[in-house]
């Protein structure tokens, strides 16, 4: 059927192209264009990702849709690449998936480590607090990389006011720690605790921040409704015109 067809092959060729805000407002306001839905087309790409340990389908549904909005706000400069951090898994879990959007394939599926206010196995509790060393929530970018405390760290701007906007003078960044580790895990029943950073183990920290740096979309999640109440991003369902998929297979 030619809508299915247009959904899986858009899928992978959405996130090469994507009409401004304005265009894309401009056509929506005239309701003889089909529209296609980003919900609808989640349920085509995600079945394509693996699935055990399992990525919450809803969870990915929040990522993605605020992955888009800010893709058509002109903000990811690293547009391939999506990380989706779910804080409601135990720090035992393999629980933050870097996702090329573009193959639609997991690159990275790593243990991460939560702030030390935030919990033990299970995170809790939440701040964008300085000194609180808890994690954050919500949508952020990724910056530089640089020489701190913990070698080739990478920074993040938090881009939700009130839930993750002070992460950069927090300093709040993506590091290697040896608290992170498998072996760590087994000898404690549990990863160790950043001061609110999202830490993985030393092994892959360094390919891991040179995929992600350069303006890359991070998304921690956690079922708390206040965030999920208030976060504009969560809001977001951008659609897409089916007319314009046509022309961009055409292309292809």
């Amino acid at each position: 059927m030619l809508y299915r067809f247009l959904l899986t092959a858009l899928s992978s060729l959405l996130f090469l192209s994507f009409v401004s805000d304005k265009s894309l407002t401009k056509v929506a306001m005239d309701p003889s264009v089909e529209m296609l839905s980003s919900s609808a087309l989640v349920q085509e790409v995600f079945p394509l990702l693996p699935k055990e340990p399992h990525l919450d389908s809803q969870v990915f549904q929040l990522a993605f849709n605020g992955y888009v909005a800010l893709k058509n706000q002109g903000k990811l400069t690293n547009d391939s690449i999506l990380t989706i951090i779910d804080y409601s898994k135990p720090s035992t879990e393999k629980r933050m998936w870097v996702i090329n959007t573009r193959s639609k394939t997991v690159v990275f599926h790593e243990r991460v480590a939560h702030g030390k206010n935030t919990g033990g196995l299970y995170a809790r509790h939440f701040s964008n607090t300085p000194e609180s060393h808890q994690s954050s929530l919500g949508f952020m970018l990724t910056g530089k990389i640089y020489e701190g405390k913990h070698p080739n760290s990478l920074k993040l701007h938090g881009l939700e006011y009130g839930f993750n906007h002070k992460a950069y003078d927090r300093g709040i960044v993506i590091h290697g720690a040896h608290y992170a580790t498998e072996k760590f895990m087994m000898a404690n029943g549990k990863l160790g605790r950043s001061y609110g950073c999202p830490s993985v183990r030393m092994e892959i920290s360094d390919t891991l921040v040179k995929t992600l740096q350069g303006g890359s979309c991070v998304f921690s999640y956690y079922p708390n409704q206040r965030y999920l109440s208030r976060s504009s991003y969560l809001k977001t369902e951008t659609s897409i015109p089916l007319k314009l998929a046509e022309a961009w297979l055409k292309q292809g």
